[in-house]
């Protein structure tokens, strides 16, 4: 049977949703938008060379971009916003 086109999570999971929050409020004032960086396979897992060009291109319209994820992630979340702020800025 072959498998179905994943659909985006648009929810977080039980007890989650208080940690993000506060991590969405220690972001500052102004738009935030909060990406969760962890998957719950390794086919799921995005680019982090995608993500830090989402997050620039975020930022470049005037939002901060927050990093979601579990411990597993704090290093994959620091080295997306390292790279993110290494990328030339570009005209959209």
């Amino acid at each position: 049977m072959p498998r179905l086109a994943p659909r985006p999570q648009t929810y977080l999971a039980e007890g989650e949703a208080a940690r993000a929050k506060t991590l969405l409020a220690k972001a500052g004032a102004g738009p935030r938008i909060g990406f969760i960086v962890g998957a719950s396979t390794p086919d799921k897992v995005w680019p982090s060379e995608r993500w830090a060009e989402l997050a620039r291109l975020v930022a470049a319209e005037g939002a901060r971009p927050v990093l979601l994820g579990g411990a597993a992630e704090a290093e994959t979340a620091s080295a997306i916003m390292r790279e993110a702020e290494r990328m030339p800025s570009r005209s959209i």
